[in-house]
């Protein structure tokens, strides 16, 4: 399932709260939480069909770690790790996984502007990163394959963490 709030994150550092940032977190809690509507409608056809599958959820690290990002973003995030959770226990019974991947820090498209003007607090996220460096789209296409695939036919409610090691400091 696309997840539209995937980088969508304003990392900066914690300060009182502003219009601008109310104004940003409400549309990104809404569009977290209605990013799951598609994958409950994917799931019922399924039940429906009597057909097994895989949903794939994209979380976040922040989702887990509070200074990963601004506060809505790890709000929305912890609201898809909990979804997942939940939606896999639900689904369980007719044999449709529910997980996450949790990517760290991705460079995308969508961050490069972010990146650019923020090169100190990009250097403070990578120095943290036990690996050294920023991740890649590509080094969310293995877990992604795995846990889509009949490998994983045993792992459900889980959220894979992609993050470089950034959770193990």
């Amino acid at each position: 399932v696309p997840d539209p709030t995937a980088s969508a994150s304003r990392r900066q550092r914690p300060s009182p709260p502003t219009e601008d940032a109310y104004e940003f977190s409400v549309p990104l809690r809404v569009v977290a939480l209605r990013g799951a509507a598609p994958a409950e409608w994917g799931a019922d056809f399924r039940v429906a069909l009597g057909t097994r599958g895989s949903i794939i959820t994209i979380a976040s690290i922040a989702g887990k770690h509070p200074d990963a990002g601004p506060l809505p973003y790890c709000v929305s995030k912890s609201a898809v790790v909990m979804l997942t959770k939940h939606t896999a226990r639900q689904l369980a019974g007719a044999g449709i996984r529910v997980n996450a991947i949790g990517p760290g820090f991705i460079e995308t498209p969508l961050n490069a502007k972010g990146r650019a003007t923020n090169a100190e607090l990009v250097k403070t996220f990578i120095d943290h990163t036990p690996l050294g460096r920023a991740g890649t789209a590509e080094d969310i296409v293995g877990p992604a394959i795995f846990l889509a695939s009949d490998l994983s036919a045993y792992v459900s409610g889980t959220i894979v963490m992609v993050d470089g090691g950034y959770r193990a400091v």
